[in-house]
């Protein structure tokens, strides 16, 4: 197979477009829930690969980083206990062009909210799919699936809100979404996790699958991490 060389991923183009209009998505209740902390939180100890040229990835590799990140994870697993959820019902609906993927990543934000619910079209998708976040980085979509659902049980009320999601490139394809998350955690002293942040999809131009999902955000890596230690504001 030939090797596609993809335009740089990245947030150049992610936050550039905050007047699109918008949808907001509303998980579920008691759904299996998209691990937006945990799968950051899961960096600790895990070998990140090649090293990643942008900046969040140097940030990931920052002590201070690293000790939030054990430390909010082991925050979790204290609180989480042996609670757990159903992993997402399995959809097949493969894509035969970016058209089609875009479609069926706009029904998976708008109508399955997957982002906050793990509820994930797994057709579009290579088995062995590169994820990459701001302080994690593993390939493979079962391994995405599980992390899924370590979080939910934390989840109160999580929104997915869709700022704009289009074609960046079609040789080689690949597709950018702009999003805002935004859910409180059933903690005691009940944070709020507020982020923005974009998805590149970049896709094999043979299979038509996500080869790799990689996020980028509006806040630093640290900044993200630390929001799960505060409190809410006061309204």
């Amino acid at each position: 197979m030939q090797k596609v060389r993809f335009l740089q991923p990245g947030p150049q183009r992610c936050f550039q477009a905050r007047k699109h209009s918008s949808w907001a998505a509303r998980a579920p209740g008691h759904a299996a829930g998209r691990s937006w902390l945990r799968s950051r939180f899961l960096a600790v100890g895990q070998s990140r690969g090649t090293a990643h040229a942008s900046e969040e990835a140097k940030d990931a590799d920052n002590p201070l980083i690293r000790v939030s990140v054990g430390a909010a994870t082991a925050v979790l697993d204290l609180f989480r206990g042996s609670r757990g959820q159903a992993g997402p019902k399995a959809r097949s609906a493969p894509a035969s062009s970016l058209d089609e993927m875009l479609f069926h990543l706009r029904e998976d934000f708008e109508q399955h909210a997957y982002f906050v619910t793990g509820d994930i079209n797994e057709a579009l998708y290579d088995a062995d799919c590169l994820f990459e976040e701001p302080t994690i980085r593993f390939s493979g979509l079962k391994k995405w699936q599980r992390n899924l659902k370590l979080l939910v049980p934390f989840f109160v009320e999580p929104t997915i809100d869709l700022k704009r999601l289009e074609i960046v490139s079609s040789s080689p394809p690949q597709l950018q979404a702009a999003w805002r998350l935004r859910t409180q955690l059933k903690l005691p002293w009940k944070p709020l996790v507020d982020v923005g942040g974009c998805t590149d999809y970049l896709v094999d131009p043979d299979t038509m699958q996500i080869v790799r999902h990689v996020e980028a955000w509006d806040v630093s890596p640290l900044q993200a991490i630390m929001q799960i230690f505060r409190p809410p504001p006061k309204q």
